[in-house]
């Protein structure tokens, strides 16, 4: 199984291109998102590492993630890795890895002004004519 799901944001705005794909033209857009991960070593000290990870969509994903996503946005995705091999100008072989996207969520910014989780004096009053319990009795299987 090549399944990679990531959580990160943006790291430059995306860039689209087109490629020939038989006789049809695809749009291929191409970006990378930035993965920090906190950790602590054994002597307590705290430290930050940020990973870089090169990721491409294709056809109509290639076109929305180009019209709504652009440098520092939030972004789930889901894909598998595909590793492209090629010979440099020098003649050296060099290979890297990117992650081909196949289903992506637009994650929401959050908001200055918008309250945390110990914070929720701005938090919006439920509305008493909206039941949204989920009743699991309706559901035919």
């Amino acid at each position: 199984m090549n399944l990679v799901v990531i959580k990160g944001n943006l790291g430059q705005d995306p860039t689209t291109r087109t490629v020939k794909v038989g006789n049809k033209e695809v749009p291929v857009t191409t970006f990378t998102v930035a993965v920090n991960r906190k950790y602590t070593t054994t002597n307590g000290t705290k430290g930050e590492e940020t990973t870089w990870i090169k990721c491409s969509c294709w056809d109509s994903a290639a076109i929305t993630v180009q019209k709504y996503f652009s440098k520092g946005d939030p972004i789930l995705l889901e894909g598998s890795l595909k590793q492209n091999d090629w010979v440099d100008k020098n003649g050296q072989k060099r290979s890297d890895l990117e992650v081909r996207v196949s289903n992506f969520e637009i994650l929401k910014k959050r908001e200055q002004n918008s309250p945390t989780k110990d914070d929720n004096t701005n938090a919006p009053t439920p509305d008493p004519a909206v039941d949204d319990t989920d009743d699991d009795e309706d559901t035919p299987f």
